[in-house]
């Protein structure tokens, strides 16, 4: 994951998620994409761009400031993690109704913006097949 500016507009930041262009992480960059492109919630991570280069693929996401839950721990008052709480529940109750499970949340992939988090990093992420057990 990289930050990059854009070439018009240096205030502007986005972060660029690169995939190596080998087999098993291109698999993980279309899975990755076409969840991305399905979802649209306030504490999930958006789509910008996405695109495919000679060597590698990228996501284009927007950068939020406060950069991972993680690095907030022990810095954080009780208001301030029942609120973030809530938002990661909202996120992932979203992603449960649309068949969707995560298997990689972590403070890590929980992302800070402003007084809002969203949820991040969906490479690993599957559908829920009817009938199945998780």
């Amino acid at each position: 994951i990289y930050l990059a500016h854009l070439k018009f507009d240096k205030s502007v930041k986005k972060v660029v998620k690169v995939f190596r262009r080998d087999e098993k992480s291109t698999k993980r960059f279309f899975n990755e994409l076409s969840l991305l492109k399905s979802l649209q919630h306030p504490n999930v991570m958006a789509l910008e761009k996405a695109g495919s280069f000679s060597d590698h693929h990228a996501i284009i996401m927007p950068y939020c400031d406060g950069g991972a839950l993680y690095n907030l721990i022990g810095r954080m008052t009780q208001e301030e993690m029942e609120h973030y709480f809530l938002q990661m529940c909202g996120g992932l109750k979203y992603l449960h109704s649309r068949g969707i499970v995560h298997r990689d949340i972590k403070l890590d992939n929980i992302l800070v913006s402003g007084s809002q988090i969203v949820i991040t990093d969906f490479d690993m992420s599957s559908g829920i097949i009817p009938g199945t057990s998780l």
